[in-house]
């Protein structure tokens, strides 16, 4: 009978063996590193932060976190550190490209790349001064054209009513980090992963319409995680609409 477990461990076992041989070129060890760590494990957790104030600004956080699988990825590292320098010390995150392009955008300020090579933790990071313009931001992340059709926040100032809808803006990122393009590829590497998304408000939270958002202990943060797969898929809610103090 085939084995999938033992076909991953015999592909990266030869894997290993490759990345030990000097003649392999820095780009394709990147590569091989990739495919390693997906083949093994797709544990990951993939966190969206906002924080907003009654004025409509506030910040936003998109972060990658490898952490939970760095024993095995570091592993990997130390098997091949003869012969191979750390291709995560010159993997430049393209989050960090991306902020290079935000802070010339109307209303976005200090953009900056977030890079833990320790934690193996990435991802980007800004301050919005209005819904408009994080809705920018986002399309500029997702690679979208600019309408109003495809905002995904709004905010009503008036009554501090902040809204997000149900659309996951987030696979063109993950397509642009993993260099995977094919629906199945994608597929795979999210089965076992968490998305949690995370909002913060300057007031107390007075409505927060769906259940699957916990608040935390001062009643100004909801938070809710799930199968990243099951969210890309639209089979998890992720839209909500809050409603605080000012």
């Amino acid at each position: 009978m085939f084995s999938f477990h033992f076909f991953c461990t015999f592909v990266n076992n030869e894997i290993i063996s490759l990345l030990n041989k000097k003649n392999v070129n820095k780009h394709l060890q990147i590569l091989l590193y990739v495919f390693l760590f997906l083949t093994l494990n797709s544990c990951f957790e993939l966190k969206e932060q906002l924080s907003l104030r009654n004025n409509g600004s506030g910040t936003y956080h998109l972060i990658l976190d490898l952490s939970k699988s760095q024993d095995l990825i570091k592993m990997g590292l130390k098997t091949s550190a003869n012969s191979v320098n750390n291709p995560f010390a010159d993997m430049d995150s393209a989050f960090a490209k991306g902020s290079r392009r935000l802070n010339q955008m109307t209303g976005i300020s200090n953009a900056k790349g977030i890079k833990d090579e320790q934690n193996l933790v990435f991802g980007v990071q800004f301050e919005f001064a209005d819904i408009k313009a994080l809705n920018n931001a986002i399309r500029d992340l997702n690679e979208e054209e600019m309408t109003t059709e495809n905002e995904i926040f709004s905010f009503d100032v008036k009554n501090c009513v902040f809204e997000r809808n149900n659309h996951f803006y987030l696979t063109k990122i993950l397509e642009n980090y993993t260099e995977l393009k094919e629906k199945k590829q994608i597929d795979d590497l999210l089965q076992n992963a968490i998305y949690t998304q995370i909002i913060r408000t300057s007031g107390k939270i007075k409505k927060n319409e769906n259940k699957l958002f916990e608040f935390g202990k001062d009643k100004k943060e909801v938070k809710m995680s799930a199968n990243l797969l099951e969210v890309k898929n639209g089979k998890i809610e992720i839209a909500n609409i809050l409603k605080f103090k000012k």
